[in-house]
């Protein structure tokens, strides 16, 4: 190691910043190119004619994918990085999918679509949200979720045809969208040799409490752990994808970052990145840069590496400038206390900075990473956040919350993302014996086929009888644990009235059934209850069926059902929704109960005591007995329950889309904390229980009527914004 004495890093960024940095400190000779008005405080920023003017550095370290995909490492053994065939993990999509395809590698069941045909034949394969990825680089907006069929043929036409985003046309990947929760391995690599990196937690979300666009990262804090297992099944992802790379020719050395998504604890690659991450590499840096030297230098002399762990915690927040990430502002003098040095403790990586007469000026979206670093995680947040105060410019911002603790959770297990499936529940498989059912199902001519399927029509009477049927679910477990008979009684009952209405019916009769062990004090309690509940909304309690399973149910088990009889008063929903129509959307009393087996298992593996929550989590289902009243004002009604707020937007809106803005109550802002934002909308109401379609001249008057509130609108295309 010791013929290395100058080193040269490729880019202007954060991340170039902190590997430079990372190098000067052991004592190393440090250039940059471009770089930036930072850079030079710690190195030489140079020019170039072309990669020629490299060979004279003893060692290169490319930030950017850019310079790989161009070929810098081609031939140049002095480059840490693969040649440009290896480049094509990250550069090409189409060439990394069919590389995991061909390799055994687990990843989301995918075709390649090259024109309009070929894109429409290959969405018909797979159902929404719909997911595809551009083939080459696109600065990183090359990736598309679209919930409506038409959003995603639409899109997907322009972005092959290079409408969409400039520069960027060609083949596309249309991807099977994976439930779970996302996680980044980075490794330093040569050959089939490979040693992770510690592992960091970024936040991509651009304001505190994961608001705002989604950013190149506003943040990130390490080390944190991850299950031993899951660490063993990424190591077999890296090895697996080294061995494929040597079976096809390709030496890979220099960073292999992998991007993936955990479904029932089983990582599945969504991604190949060629180079470090950033804002993950200035916190890697700071935790341990004598260590992250070390290894580097290492693996590029072929000598043995191995995976390190960091002496220290490390905090970035990253200062970014107004309008970041679309349009950040440009060209304002950025003003740091004279006094200010850098210190063991808190650090200055430098990024969108220029220089003019002397001043340093915001030249990007991010500019400025206040690093702290400590021996324990609250303290190096502490420094990271009072180093801000050393930095000001005009419109700069930055979030609030990086590696702060919640008060439920400890940043340390903040990696940790909760999904439905990984609880035990698949919907999509519950889709499928539901569509097996409807298979078997001989409708008589005296049935009403009811296109959002909350209710069934009977039409031998007139007016013609409505039937719903629903139970409470795993809820009933805590219901019964902490004896909220009430609750538990209008989760029975909201969970048929409210699908009865959606039709445009009004509930009448109510027939329940209850399975038990034996029959003890609180069955009678209950009944009680129910009996108590449905006096309020004007039902009756006209039958009911009582079994005593004990060879079924254990000695303090026991469900529930219930069965809701309505007369059709108008034929919900018509067809005549039209785009720019209003969404009405009525406030939820709670979770009401739908999500249940995720949210037991949260509290169940989170430790956390639900009488210490700042609300009532076991709030019953909100019964909308209001809305009956604007049956004649609406042109569609839907129940928020299975599949969350997604779901029943697209039962009534079909093919249309939606542009809606939810303002999220405490409780859904708490369970955000354990569910990426995606995963809450295909799982949870959202603070919202019922959703109104109607027209746009009398929507505040309806709003008002039934206690709700307008959150968008009907349109071509879908957006959701919180």
């Amino acid at each position: 190691m010791n013929n290395i004495k100058t080193v040269c890093v490729l880019g202007s960024g954060g991340r170039e910043y902190a590997i430079g940095w990372a190098f000067k400190k052991a004592g190393y000779s440090v250039y940059f190119y471009p770089g930036n008005a930072g850079t030079k405080k710690i190195g030489e920023n140079i020019e170039i004619r072309d990669f020629n003017d490299l060979d004279k550095f003893d060692l290169v370290i490319p930030g950017s994918e850019e310079f790989l995909v161009k070929g810098v490492a081609n031939g140049r053994k002095n480059v840490f990085g693969p040649d440009s065939n290896g480049a094509k993990l990250e550069g090409s999509k189409c060439f990394a999918k069919l590389f995991m395809q061909k390799h055994g590698i687990p990843t989301a069941r995918f075709e390649i679509a090259t024109n309009q045909q070929t894109l429409y034949d290959a969405l018909k394969n797979f159902t929404p949200p719909y997911v595809i990825k551009a083939d080459g680089l696109a600065a990183g907006k090359g990736v598309l979720i679209c919930n409506s069929f038409d959003e995603a043929y639409e899109k997907g036409k322009q972005l092959i045809t290079g409408q969409l985003i400039p520069n960027v046309v060609g083949p596309v990947v249309v991807d099977e969208f994976l439930n779970g929760w996302e996680l980044s391995a980075i490794a330093i690599v040569n050959g089939t040799k490979f040693a992770l990196l510690p592992f960091t937690k970024d936040y991509k979300r651009a304001f505190t409490d994961n608001k705002g666009p989604n950013t190149g990262g506003m943040g990130a804090y390490g080390p944190v752990q991850i299950d031993e297992k899951l660490k063993e099944k990424i190591n077999l992802l890296f090895e697996k994808t080294l061995a494929g790379l040597k079976e096809e020719g390709i030496h890979y050395k220099g960073f292999l970052y992998i991007g993936l998504m955990i479904v029932n604890d089983e990582p599945y690659v969504l991604e190949y990145n060629v180079r470090l991450g950033d804002p993950e590499t200035e916190a890697i840096v700071a935790m341990d840069p004598e260590k992250f030297v070390e290894n580097i230098l290492k693996a590029y002399h072929s000598e043995n590496f191995q995976e390190y762990k960091p002496k220290r915690y490390a905090v970035d927040v990253v200062l970014a400038s107004e309008g970041y990430p679309d349009n950040p502002k440009k060209g304002q003098i950025i003003e740091i206390n004279p006094d200010y040095q850098d210190s063991e403790e808190h650090l200055l990586f430098y990024a969108g900075v220029s220089e003019k007469d002397g001043k340093l000026i915001v030249n990007g979206g991010r500019v400025l990473h206040s690093i702290g670093i400590g021996e324990s995680l609250e303290k190096t947040r502490k420094m990271a956040y009072e180093n801000i105060k050393n930095i000001s410019f005009d419109g700069m911002f930055y979030r609030e919350d990086i590696a702060k603790s919640n008060g439920f959770r400890t940043p340390d297990s903040g990696l940790r993302k909760y999904t439905y499936s990984a609880s035990g529940v698949d919907v999509f498989r519950n889709d499928d014996f539901t569509e097996f059912i409807k298979s078997k199902v001989r409708l008589p001519n005296w049935v009403i086929k009811e296109p959002t399927g909350y209710a069934t029509i009977l039409n031998f009477t007139n007016p013609p009888v409505v039937l719903t049927a629903d139970g409470v679910g795993s809820k009933l477990l805590l219901h019964i644990e902490h004896k909220r008979w009430s609750d538990a009684a209008k989760d029975l009952i909201g969970m048929n009235y409210n699908d009865i209405i959606c039709v445009g019916a009004i509930p009448k009769a109510f027939v329940d059934y209850l399975g038990v062990h034996h029959i003890a004090k609180e069955h009678y309690e209950f009944i009680e209850a129910l009996n108590c509940e449905l006096e309020k909304v004007n039902m009756s309690l006209v039958a009911g069926e009582t079994a005593e399973i004990p060879a079924i149910y254990t000695h303090n088990d026991w469900d529930v059902a219930g069965f809701c009889v309505g007369v059709l008063q108008k034929g919900l929903p018509v067809e005549t929704i039209e785009y720019g129509d209003i969404i009405i959307g009525i406030p939820a009393s709670g979770f009401h109960s739908n999500g249940w087996s995720l949210i037991r298992k949260i509290i169940q593996e989170e430790k956390i005591d639900i009488s210490a929550l700042p609300f009532d989590i076991l709030t019953g289902t909100r019964i909308y007995n209001q809305v009956p009243q604007v049956f004649d004002s609406v042109k569609a009604i839907a129940h928020v329950t299975g599949g969350g707020i997604l779901r029943a937007l697209r039962r009534i809106l079909k093919d249309k889309g939606w542009n809606i803005n939810l303002e999220l109550p405490e409780y859904m802002r708490w369970i955000m904390r354990y569910v990426e934002f995606e995963e809450a909308l295909k799982t949870f109401n959202m603070g919202y229980g019922m959703i109104l379609v109607t027209n746009k001249q009398i929507a505040e008057e309806i709003a008002q009527k039934v206690g709700g509130k307008i959150i968008g609108e009907v349109s071509q295309t879908t957006k959701i914004s919180i």
